[in-house]
């Protein structure tokens, strides 16, 4: 399996554990993408004038949750990290242990995706890197989730991002209907912004962004 390793923040260089995979799945976003994601973060939290102290980073799909370490080690003040496999939850346990600012929750994010309060912080992200056959196989249920996910978002009258990680070569426009979504390629992937501080477009007049 690949190495994982933080790649930035105060735990750089900080081995991350490795997880079983499943079904022949290892699920960890890439170098390129995970760049990709924290930078367009930066970037939202410098357009509100806001600090990595200010982000609650919501990890859907974590697997190995190197997001959410890679989230707190640039300073986010808490994480709430879901995983339904029992094996990967139990590496999850190791990964955070006690961590007061981690919530773990081993439940189905598409069933699932909100069973919390609230946060105190400013500023929500959701990630959500789900099996590819989520998004070809079961449309409708990651149709469902993200409908649900975005209207809780909104009404929460804070700034949010949510963030989809999908493979090139899977069709998901039916998914996005209404939302606003702004895409951009990083080479086999896509990766679907969904913010109430972007000048995103339609989903069926998405704009795609080449970086």
């Amino acid at each position: 399996m690949k190495e994982l390793r933080i790649s930035s923040g105060s735990w750089k260089g900080k081995k991350i554990k490795e997880t079983k995979e499943v079904a022949g799945h290892s699920n960890f976003t890439n170098s390129l993408l995970k760049k990709a994601v924290f930078s367009i973060l930066d970037s939202r939290l410098n357009e509100i004038s806001l600090g990595w102290n200010d982000l609650v980073f919501i990890d859907y799909f974590a697997g190995s949750g190197q997001m959410s370490l890679e989230a707190l080690s640039l300073g986010a003040s808490q994480a709430m990290v879901y995983e339904l496999d029992n094996g990967r939850f139990g590496t999850l346990i190791q990964q955070f242990g006690k961590s007061e600012n981690v919530l773990l929750f081993r439940k189905d994010s598409t069933r699932f995706p909100l069973k919390w309060d609230l946060p105190s912080q400013k500023f929500l992200v959701f990630y959500l890197d789900p099996p590819y056959t989520y998004w070809s196989q079961t449309p409708e249920r990651m149709q469902k989730m993200i409908n649900d996910v975005y209207q809780f978002a909104l009404n929460s009258g804070k700034p949010f991002i949510i963030l989809s990680q999908i493979s090139e070569n899977q069709s998901t426009t039916a998914i996005w209907k209404e939302i606003p979504i702004k895409i951009r390629p990083y080479g086999s992937h896509l990766l679907v912004e969904i913010s109430s501080l972007s000048h995103a477009s339609p989903s069926n007049d998405s704009s795609i962004e080449s970086i």
